[in-house]
């Protein structure tokens, strides 16, 4: 497109804004990088896939709470047995057999408790180590389908732009696209913001 101005000389000079090459540049944009193209999938598809491990995680959590306040209780339970069962030594002092009974006293006050405990922490460990792997699972899985989305949409971007940038025959219009183009490949990956928004920024710079 050109549009006519005229220069403090008088005479009339026309600017070309380039306009069919910035929809040409930024059609590629919306394609790779647009809320519809294979990267925002990947991207949402990997997130969604996320945020369901979120929510797991997040009902696990409640169940460990509850455990780990359990856990508590059991523990203080085990150390008043201990505390009776010093207290019945020092009251039977040299008598054997109030001794032998104070001790299988303690036994069977502590072992159940023990034994509890035990089963109580093995639920925490494991429920864990199962949050862990999800968690792991989920961002492996959405960094290797993001990465290998945005690599090829990077790579397609640089190629399908770069005929549309010859022909921007201005030297500092050439410059600033080859600049915003630079932009371009990060900030997808940066905010995942739906790329219209981008685009529009480019278009009232430009403008």
């Amino acid at each position: 497109m050109m549009r006519a101005k005229q220069n403090p000389e008088g005479s009339i000079v026309f600017v070309r804004d380039f306009a069919t090459e910035r929809m040409m540049y930024e059609d590629v944009v919306e394609i790779l990088f647009g809320p519809n193209s294979n990267f925002s999938r990947a991207m949402n598809e990997g997130s969604a896939n996320c945020g369901k491990t979120a929510d797991i995680i997040e009902n696990d959590m409640e169940a460990t709470i509850q455990d780990s306040d359990k856990a508590l209780r059991l523990q203080l339970d085990m150390n008043s047995c201990s505390e009776q069962y010093i207290e019945a030594m020092k009251a039977c002092g040299p008598n054997d057999p109030c001794l032998k009974k104070a001790e299988a006293d303690y036994h069977a006050c502590f072992e159940p408790l023990k034994a509890e405990l035990e089963q109580v922490m093995f639920r925490i460990c494991k429920r864990s180590k199962s949050d862990l792997d999800l968690q792991i699972g989920c961002q492996q899985k959405l960094y290797s389908q993001s990465n290998s989305a945005f690599r090829s949409a990077a790579s397609d971007l640089y190629a399908f732009t770069e005929p549309i940038l010859a022909k921007i025959y201005s030297p500092s219009y050439n410059e600033m696209f080859n600049i915003w183009r630079e932009l371009t490949v990060p900030l997808p990956v940066l905010h995942h913001l739906p790329f219209r928004v981008c685009k529009n920024s480019l278009s009232a710079f430009l403008l």
